[in-house]
């Protein structure tokens, strides 16, 4: 599997690493994404328009490339298990209404 990994393009390899640091899906990627690029939560519908550009064409929106940029970088520092707290503080928050997807 790591050596078919090595034949996608280095965006899709960026958002498999992310998904896989935080534990959480590719789709998930893109959605927290946009969220921290934009200050905002996205329409589902919306996103899945980005996500299916992605999936068939390997389309990465310069949003995601940021996001898994920044993902990369805290963890090749060792601040992943910091990205995986603020995941789970965003879970929460989502579970108890305060953030709407």
């Amino acid at each position: 599997m790591a050596m078919l990994a090595d034949t996608f393009p280095l965006d899709v390899r960026a958002v498999l690493t992310t998904a896989r640091t935080l534990h959480i899906s590719e789709f998930e990627v893109f959605r927290l994404a946009y969220q921290k690029w934009y200050g905002q939560h996205v329409d589902t519908a919306q996103l899945e328009n980005f996500f299916v550009a992605y999936l068939f064409d390997s389309e990465t929106p310069h949003w995601v490339r940021h996001f898994t940029s920044q993902v990369m970088a805290l963890k090749q520092e060792g601040i992943a298990a910091q990205i995986e707290l603020d995941r789970l503080e965003i879970k929460a928050q989502i579970n108890q209404g305060l953030l709407i997807c």
